[in-house]
This record gives C-alpha cells, sequence and structure tokens, in this order.
C-alpha cells in the first residue's frame, strides 16, 4: 500500500561510515540506517519496515533513464575517483575463484561507462574478452572512450541492449556480473528469466556476481513513499528467487544489509533506502 509512514528513528552507527558499514557482511545491529534484518525486512529495532508498492514500469523505466542520462552527464563523470568509475570489490574479488593461467570470458551487465569492464580489462589474462552491455548508447560512448585511452579497446565488446531480453549470444562465460542492474525488469518473471540466461550463459566452473536492490523506498521530510522504479522486488522475494535458479552451485558469498544514498529530484533531496542482497556462485564442473 502506497503513502506515507513515520520511520523509527536512526541510532547513530558505531562505525565511523554507516555507508561503509552497510556495505559489510556484518552491519552495526545497533544502526537503523545499515542494521537491517534482509530476510524479516525490519530495522534492528524490530519495528517493522513499511513495504511500499512502486509505480508502474513505463514510470519507473523513465525515472531509470532520467536518472542514469544526468549521472553520466554530469561534470564528474569522468574523474576516475567517482564512485560510478571505481569497481565493486565483490566484483573484483571474484577473480579469486578462476583459473586465470588461461583467457577469461565476461558479460558485465549494466555495464555503464566502464566501472568494472575497465579494470576487469586491464586485469585479466592475454586474449580475455569483457562483452560490456547496457541499455543506454551514452555510457556506452563514454566507454568506449575509455577503453581506448586505456589501451583495452581490443579487449571490451560494447553492446547497447536491454538486458531483459538479451540474449548472451557471445558464448559461454566465466564470469557474468550483475550489479544494480538486474532489478531493472519489468516484472518478476523477467528478473527470474533473466537469472536463468546469466545461469545458462555460465560455463561449468564460471561465476556469476549478484548485487540485486530490493525494497526500495524514499525518505523525505520524515515521510516514507514508493521508490520511482520499474519493479517493487522484495528482498524475501529475490533471495528466494536466486535460491531456487542457482541450486547446486557453490556459493562463496551470501549476505544482506541495508543500503542508503542520498539523491536529488527536481531540486529536492531524498534518501533512496533498499536492501542489497549480494551473491557470488560458481557453476559445478562437469
Amino acid at each position: 500500500m502506497s503513502g506515507s509512514t513515520a520511520t523509527p528513528t536512526a541510532v547513530p552507527c558505531s562505525r565511523p561510515d554507516w555507508r561503509a558499514c552497510a556495505a559489510t557482511p556484518d552491519p552495526s545491529p545497533t544502526c537503523t540506517r545499515c542494521g537491517l534484518d534482509a530476510r524479516s525486512s525490519r530495522p534492528a529495532d524490530g519495528e517493522a519496515r513499511p513495504r511500499v508498492k512502486g509505480m508502474g514500469f513505463d514510470e519507473g523505466r523513465d525515472e531509470t533513464i532520467r536518472y542514469h542520462e544526468e549521472l553520466y552527464s554530469a561534470p564528474d563523470a569522468k574523474d576516475p575517483d567517482a564512485w560510478l568509475n571505481r569497481p565493486a570489490p565483490i566484483v573484483m574479488d571474484a577473480l579469486a575463484h578462476l583459473d586465470r593461467s588461461r583467457p577469461i570470458r565476461v558479460y558485465d551487465l549494466g555495464a555503464g561507462s566502464g566501472r568494472h569492464a575497465i579494470p576487469l580489462a586491464r586485469t585479466l589474462p592475454t586474449g580475455s574478452r569483457v562483452v560490456a552491455v547496457d541499455l543506454l548508447d551514452l555510457p556506452i560512448q563514454q566507454l568506449k572512450e575509455r577503453a581506448a585511452h586505456e589501451s583495452v579497446a581490443d579487449v571490451i565488446i560494447p553492446v547497447v541492449a536491454d538486458q531483459e531480453t538479451y540474449e548472451f549470444d557471445r558464448g559461454e562465460a566465466d564470469l557474468v556480473v550483475g550489479v544494480s542492474t538486474l532489478e531493472h525488469v519489468s516484472s518478476v518473471e523477467a528478473f527470474r528469466g533473466l537469472l536463468e540466461r546469466m545461469r545458462d550463459a555460465t560455463a561449468p566452473g564460471g561465476v556469476d556476481v549478484l548485487v540485486i536492490a530490493t525494497d526500495r523506498h524514499e525518505v523525505a521530510d520524515g515521510e516514507t513513499r514508493p521508490a520511482q522504479t520499474e519493479l517493487d522486488l522484495g528482498a524475501d522475494e529475490a533471495i528466494r528467487i536466486v535460491d531456487e535458479v542457482y541450486a547446486g552451485w557453490t556459493e562463496h558469498r551470501r549476505d544482506e544489509s541495508g543500503f542508503g544514498v542520498t539523491e536529488e529530484r527536481d531540486g529536492r533531496a531524498y534518501e533512496l533506502r533498499s536492501v542489497n542482497v549480494r551473491r557470488v556462485l560458481q557453476r559445478p564442473t562437469r
């Protein structure tokens, strides 16, 4: 049910940076901003956190496109120290589970301007390939420029495509990355279908890295409202589907934690909150 609901008063996190705390496998249990229990969708103090129903797909997709076009058009979009140009450690750490004595094949969904594709291309053995897929042309053009500047244009294959219908047509991969992108689909069925295609595109012994934003909602002026996004995907539902799709795979990482970031829309600030579901999964060898 949509509408405004008072949120619990946040207890100051016991760690120096609550965002960094939220990104760890063991967020502080005393902080309502990072100590969320993803499985029960409850804050640390036990008070039930409201679930709010999101908008329709078309409106959510329009907002996603608006946000990312502004993001990649911002003055600091090409700053190497900006977050959108720094790889998530979960992705780079996953390389430890692969045999890097030979070329590695990668699919990077929601690749943007190369947050993961560029450092992967620099790190992987000679002969490796990174297929970088994004819905928007702007970040893909930036990716091409960055790849040329970093001398890895021969490693990266940029693709403008919607992940919901992308067929992974470049053959099996050793690594499939989906970070902060898999939730941008039209339905729960589409979410499951995307995960199934990722799974099927992974070679024996290959690794899939998933970071899925769930239970998303916005908080402004003490009120909670629906997040302007394509799909209202709950943490429990996402976890269940991931477990079903990847049954039998080895789990190298399994955790969920709350996350919040301050954003701005129409000149007004708000906090976007979510529960991030993280998995590093390895397919059995034949």
